[in-house]
């Protein structure tokens, strides 16, 4: 008999702990719905202290650090999901999503392994779009990106991606239009602003420094606007606005590619001769920079070093690089 009354003891413990779990994971709900991401991790932390396996809770964390931009701990809690509910595929695919930026090819063999699952899933095909991108296979990246806005046309971060894509491939008519309609969306949305401000940097200078600045106005402490804006300004020899961007930029992450790209043309403004050091360790670290062989010929030209200048000036001008192969004919045929 006192064997039976330990364990009806023991199961009712159990079941206060679970209810008590779900209480918290309810009120973190509420919290993440309020954007007070802060209080939300609080609360589901509380829900995993009374019940150590929740795995929605884990997740729910992991969504939580995303939101406030805190990658480390969103990819933990993420992983410690899966590890609790092997068959989490919400889980898996926030996994893939965050681990792109780190592992791609770890994420890639993630989301094949929920494809079959997901396929039809607009967000996946939007995080799959993503990470084809990172892995530069342009051709599959468009086929998800498409499905992705096909299946959810007015989604403006759908269509940011699409368009990003298409300025890479120089498409940019088509990109504009598509960021145009996200922005008509969303005017919110500080990278649809900000890739506005790319499109108009060819042609457009003024308005491209407008958009820029509406863009950093919405999300100031984002190194992608913050290295754009700095590269427009370099280019346009506003050196000293520039410069204090690149710094903004440099507090964030000083071994982003692309502010050491920044880094490396703001050398060669000042004519220091560590400019082609810099220029070559962003193109180690991302070889698809725009421009960069445009930025890398024209460092090895100012130094003397003609021939490797054309070597990057050709590359570049197989690659549409519009510098590059106007610095080609100029100097190298």
């Amino acid at each position: 008999m006192k064997k039976i009354l330990i364990v009806l003891i023991l199961v009712l413990s159990c079941n206060q702990s679970k209810d008590e779990a779900n209480i918290f994971f309810l009120k973190g709900n509420v919290a993440f719905k309020d954007k007070n991401f802060s209080e939300a991790i609080k609360y589901y932390n509380e829900a995993i202290k009374k019940q150590n396996d929740f795995a929605d809770a884990y997740n729910n964390i992991g969504l939580s650090y995303q939101k406030i931009g805190d990658n480390k701990n969103a990819e933990i809690n993420f992983k410690n999901a899966i590890e609790n509910d092997e068959n989490f595929i919400d889980a898996k695919l926030n996994y893939a999503s965050i681990l792109m930026n780190s592992n791609n090819q770890e994420a890639l063999i993630i989301l094949n392994s929920i494809e079959k699952i997901l396929i039809d899933s607009a967000n996946y095909c939007n995080i799959r779009g993503q990470a084809e991108f990172l892995n530069n296979d342009f051709t599959k990246s468009s086929f998800y990106l498409q499905k992705a806005v096909l299946t959810q046309p007015k989604n403006s971060e759908f269509l940011t991606n699409l368009g990003t894509l298409q300025y890479y491939q120089k498409n940019y008519n088509d990109a504009e239009k598509n960021f145009l309609k996200s922005k008509q969306i969303d005017s919110t949305n500080s990278m649809t602003i900000n890739n506005l401000g790319l499109i108009y940097s060819k042609n457009k200078k003024q308005k491209a420094n407008e958009y820029f600045k509406k863009a950093l106005n919405i999300d100031p402490k984002n190194q992608i606007i913050l290295n754009n804006f700095a590269y427009f300004l370099i280019k346009n020899n506003e050196i000293n606005q520039s410069e204090d961007f690149i710094k903004q930029s440099e507090n964030i992450d000083s071994q982003n590619p692309y502010l050491i790209r920044n880094k490396g043309i703001l050398a060669l403004e000042k004519n220091s001769n560590n400019s082609i050091e810099l220029l070559e360790l962003a193109f180690q670290k991302n070889a698809n920079i725009e421009n960069i062989y445009s930025e890398l010929g024209s460092a090895y030209f100012k130094f003397n070093k003609k021939p490797k200048a054309c070597e990057y000036w050709q590359k570049g001008k197989l690659l549409n690089e519009t510098e590059a192969s106007l610095e080609y004919k100029l100097n190298c045929l």
